[in-house]
C-alpha cells in the first residue's frame, strides 16, 4: 500500500511541474528595461540636387551638403534626393556604457534621406566614394557632445530601438562647433559631459607686452591768428613809410628846379 501512495505522490509532482513549465513558456515575460523610443519634434526638409548641393538650417544649426554630393542606397546611386533635419526628445535611452565622462543623454537629431532614417544610406560622390556632410551649430555648451546610434526602426516620425555606434567628432572654432564626417543618414543621440572637451583650433590671446613703436606722424602746429595780424600789421606799416619817403623826395626835387623871382631894379 505504502508503495502505491509513495508512486501516486511522485506523479503528481511530474504533473504540477509539467503544468508549472507550460504556464511559464505561455506567459509573456516582460522586461525592467524600456525600449529606447525617439519621438519627433521639429524638422526643416528641402530638395537636394546633387549638382548643386544645399544647406539646411534649424534654429542655430546648419547642414551642408556640398556640390557633387550623392546619395547611395540599395536600388543605386540618386542624384536627386530629399534631405530632412528632425529633432527627437528622447525616453529610455542610456548613457553610453562604461564612459563615466558622460552624465546624461539630453535628446537626439537625426539626419533623413526621402524620410528614412538609416545608416545604409551614404552620401557619395558620382564614384561611390564616402563624401562626407558637414553639420555646424552654435551657442551650445562646450559640454555637449554626440554619439552615433544606429539599428532602430522609423516609423510614422518614431523611432524604436537601437544602440549606440560610436561618438561623434567635433571640432570647435571659437563660438562655432563643427563636425565634418557625417557619412551616412543616422540618428544621433546628444549627450551631456562632466567636463569641458578642449578641441578648440583657435589660438589663445598672449599677454607678451610689446614695446611702444614710435608714431611717425608729424606734430601738427597751429599758427596764432595774432602773429599773422602782428606781420600784416608790419607790412603796412613798411609800405606807409616808404610811401612817405617817396613822397618828400618828390617835392624837394620839384623846389630845386623851381628858378628864383626876384624885383628887377
Amino acid at each position: 500500500m505504502s508503495k502505491h501512495i509513495g508512486s501516486l505522490m511522485c506523479i503528481t509532482a511530474i504533473l504540477f511541474s509539467m503544468v508549472g513549465i507550460a504556464y511559464s513558456a505561455s506567459t509573456p515575460q516582460f522586461s525592467t528595461l524600456q525600449q529606447p523610443r525617439f519621438s519627433f519634434n521639429a524638422e526643416n526638409f528641402t530638395a537636394v540636387n546633387a549638382a548643386d548641393g544645399a544647406q539646411l538650417s534649424f534654429i542655430t544649426t546648419r547642414l551642408i551638403v556640398s556640390p557633387g554630393t550623392y546619395v547611395k542606397t540599395s536600388s543605386g546611386i540618386l542624384s536627386t534626393y530629399n534631405l530632412s533635419l528632425i529633432s527627437f526628445s528622447i525616453q529610455g535611452v542610456p548613457i553610453p556604457a562604461s564612459n563615466s565622462s558622460i552624465v546624461e543623454a539630453t535628446g537626439a537629431f537625426g539626419i533623413a534621406v526621402n524620410g528614412q532614417i538609416n545608416n545604409s544610406i551614404e552620401f557619395v560622390n558620382s564614384s561611390g566614394a564616402p563624401k562626407p556632410v558637414i553639420l555646424r551649430t552654435g551657442g551650445q555648451s562646450k559640454t555637449l557632445s554626440s554619439w552615433l546610434w544606429s539599428g532602430g526602426n522609423f516609423v510614422n516620425l518614431t523611432y524604436l530601438g537601437g544602440g549606440y555606434v560610436k561618438p561623434d567628432t567635433w571640432s570647435q572654432y571659437n563660438s562655432t562647433i563643427i563636425q565634418t564626417r557625417i557619412s551616412s543618414s543616422g540618428m544621433h543621440v546628444l549627450v551631456s559631459m562632466n567636463k569641458q572637451i578642449l578641441n578648440s583650433t583657435t589660438v589663445p590671446p598672449t599677454t607678451t607686452t610689446k614695446a611702444a613703436v614710435p608714431s611717425t606722424t608729424l606734430p601738427q602746429t597751429t599758427t596764432p591768428y595774432t602773429t599773422i595780424e602782428n606781420t600784416n600789421s608790419y607790412v603796412y606799416i613798411s609800405i606807409i613809410a616808404i610811401e612817405t619817403i617817396i613822397i618828400i623826395a618828390l617835392v624837394l626835387s620839384r623846389a630845386r628846379r623851381k628858378p628864383a623871382v626876384g624885383i628887377a631894379s
